[in-house]
């Protein structure tokens, strides 16, 4: 989405309502949810993968609640929504505050919460200086500290979980399941002068001959919601799968500032170079943008909120 939108709208930048525009006129084409679809994740999401922990939070999220990238929006997402509790040495995360959002800050907020799902359930916590490292700071530059990794324009949460070894990324839609992230563009710029959008990919379906990629985000005008769109629609598809969360006790150890990051603020970059410095070996067409096979076609165990099993 906009990160870019974000850094620019704090720092006064001229650039909003082009970019607003642009967001809007994009997500207006892509198609509301309807629930008769079938998803697709090529297996079963088990109690044991990072992805059972993003689809639970997913179906604890809010509905709706408004998208919105002005600066009390930002705000309210930073000091109520995000809030370090220095007394406890703990990172709140109150989803139910969490609104209005966007889409970066939706798909965060999101892993934020799964996290905590996932050391609620099993043996394992991360350090408080880590949760520290992860709060969102209201005027954070893109790049900065997690957040600013996970805002900034370009793969985002590609090359921060790939600086922590927690998972991997690829291009091949084959290869994806739900409760994957999903960062897609709807140009073919990357970077400056992207148009992108940051979300949970929950699955594909066949929609009017056409096959749509089913994603939950922070979407205009609604904010948190489910959309459907035609794959056709979407330049470059890089996708991100966590399955060592216990990794993100490495953030601690991350640079203060990631400056490649930070300079998709002014810099475009190719398809190539986003890949490589996350580590992504592409496989498929280039774009990762590849007709489905019927693996990924077959009905899916996992059924998104609001459909009966």
């Amino acid at each position: 989405m906009k990160s870019r939108i974000f850094a620019l709208l704090l720092g006064g930048g001229l650039a909003l309502s082009l970019c607003y525009a642009t967001e809007v006129k994009q997500q207006k084409a892509a198609q509301s949810i309807a629930h008769e679809g079938c998803l697709s994740s090529p297996e079963h999401v088990t109690h044991n993968d990072f992805n059972y922990y993003i689809l639970k939070a997913y179906k604890q999220m809010p509905q709706k609640g408004g998208y919105s990238v002005k600066a009390p929006s930002a705000k309210n997402l930073a000091t109520k929504a995000v809030v370090w509790d220095a007394e406890k040495g703990e990172l709140q995360v109150n989803i139910a505050q969490a609104q209005p959002s966007f889409c970066s800050a939706a798909c965060y907020i999101m892993l934020l919460h799964a996290l905590k799902l996932w050391e609620r359930e099993t043996q394992f916590s991360l350090p408080s200086d880590a949760w520290k490292m992860m709060d969102i700071k209201y005027g954070l530059p893109d790049g900065k500290m997690v957040w600013g990794r996970a805002n900034a324009n370009g793969p985002s949460y590609a090359k921060l979980i790939h600086d922590i070894d927690a998972g991997v990324s690829f291009t091949n839609i084959n290869d994806a399941r739900a409760g994957d992230f999903l960062k897609f563009f709807w140009t073919e710029e990357i970077g400056a002068k992207e148009r992108g959008h940051m979300v949970v990919f929950l699955g594909t379906e066949q929609r009017e001959g056409k096959t749509s990629i089913r994603y939950w985000s922070s979407n205009v005008p609604d904010g948190y919601s489910e959309r459907v769109v035609p794959i056709e629609k979407m330049h470059h598809l890089i996708f991100t799968r966590i399955f060592r969360p216990s990794n993100f006790a490495r953030v601690t150890k991350l640079p203060t500032l990631d400056s490649w990051l930070g300079d998709m603020l002014k810099k475009s970059c190719s398809f190539d170079e986003a890949c490589k410095v996350c580590g992504i070996i592409a496989s498929g067409t280039h774009s990762g943008i590849v007709q489905a096979t019927e693996a990924v076609q077959g009905k899916s165990e996992f059924k998104p909120r609001g459909e009966k099993k």
